[in-house]
């Protein structure tokens, strides 16, 4: 299984999703925010599952999921709304 989660923060979640996944899963952790990202591999390692995480640090303006297969098993977008831009940014962009 291939899980996405976009906005992880501290990988509340994403820890979860790791040992729910098991060995074989794998679950890929995107985030602006360098901190946050390095938060999350500090957790996952104490937690014993840096194996099954891939946590990248993406610009705003896209994910950067090139090299994933184009299709995941699950995504956990979970309170990562706000940190979207606005569809009138978005509209100015042309």
């Amino acid at each position: 299984m291939l899980v996405l989660e976009p906005g992880p923060g501290m990988g509340f979640f994403m820890l979860e999703l790791a040992k729910l996944m098991g060995p074989r899963g794998r679950v890929i952790a995107v985030n602006v925010q360098p901190k946050m990202i390095a938060g999350l591999r500090r957790r996952a390692a104490r937690a014993g599952l840096s194996g099954r995480i891939e946590a990248r640090v993406v610009p705003a303006e896209t994910m950067a999921l090139a090299g994933c297969g184009g299709a995941f098993d699950f995504v956990l977008a979970f309170a990562v709304v706000h940190e979207l831009p606005s569809a009138e940014q978005q509209a100015g962009r042309g």
